[in-house]
This record gives C-alpha cells, structure tokens and sequence, in this order.
C-alpha cells in the first residue's frame, strides 16, 4: 500500500499561527478575561479572495480577505490569528478540515482570514 500523499510541497509559506485562550484568573480593569497568545510556527498558503474598502471609518481602512491552507492539524478557532510575512490576519469564523473523499482522513485545514490595513 502507497503512503498517503501530503500538502506539504503545496505550503510555500512559513506562517505563525496565533492561539488564542482566555485567561480568567486576570480579568481586565472592566473585569472580562485577557487573551493569552501562544505561537507556532506553521507552513501554510495564502490566497486572495477580494478586498473593500470602509469609507465610514475615519481615516478609511482597507479590508483584504484571503483563504488560509494549513496543514491537517487542529483546525484553528475563529478567534485566532496568523501572521505570514510580517502581517497580521485575523480568522474569519472557525477554520475547517478537507477530507478525502476516498478515505475520509483529513488532507488539509482551510480558514478565511481578513487583514486590515
């Protein structure tokens, strides 16, 4: 039997993906809990999908989504951030895993991803 085939060579680019959890134990000064931030580093691809601009915001921002390819790991929540090439993403809801279809085990992990410049 063949191994199974990877992504690997389809993920040219070294991201860090940003975990984020509550911390409860040290709310804030309005009482809500903080976020603790964990990094690893990961290998990933970045695709655009399309890009708006806010003309209420003052100055005017610039919004650019993108589709995030992850390997098969956990997939990321929608709270979590990735940062590729010294820019920052935000997750778009929670990141998902593709199966394949011939076997149902997960190929890769997509997310959509918003920077705002």
């Amino acid at each position: 039997m063949s191994p199974a085939p990877t992504i690997d060579h389809l993920l040219p680019y070294s991201g860090r993906l940003l975990r984020r959890s509550a911390d409860f134990e040290t709310p804030d000064e309005y009482g809500d809990p903080t976020w603790v931030e964990t990094g690893e580093d990961v290998a990933c691809w970045l695709e655009p999908m399309g890009s708006r601009e806010e003309l209420g915001l003052d100055p005017a921002v610039q919004l650019a989504t993108h589709r995030l390819f992850l390997p098969p790991t956990t997939p990321p929540r929608g709270w979590d951030a990735i940062e590729v090439g010294g820019v920052r993403y935000e997750l778009q809801g929670d990141g998902f895993a593709r199966v394949r279809p011939q076997d149902g085990i997960s190929h890769h992990v997509e997310a959509y991803v918003q920077a705002v410049e």
